[in-house]
């Protein structure tokens, strides 16, 4: 994102990860840049400053690992 106004801004910005509840599906989290994370409901949430003209990336990163007989189903 990037912060095109010539005022600081202050902007919040959420994602989610899968939950799974079927121990035989795993969601590994690898990178959430600093994001809070609610492992519960998987939210994650970013409460972010731009300075004029800054710009800013967030990376939300995971891997799913389930049983190839699965059928997997990501909504």
């Amino acid at each position: 994102m990037r912060n095109q106004k010539n005022e600081k801004i202050n902007i919040k910005v959420t994602d989610q990860i899968p939950v799974s509840s079927n121990s035989e599906i795993e969601v590994d989290i690898e990178e959430v840049s600093s994001g809070r994370l609610d492992t519960q409901s998987g939210k994650v949430a970013w409460d972010l400053q731009l300075s004029p003209n800054e710009q800013k990336e967030l990376t939300l990163r995971y891997r799913v690992k389930y049983p190839k007989h699965k059928r997997l189903i990501i909504n």
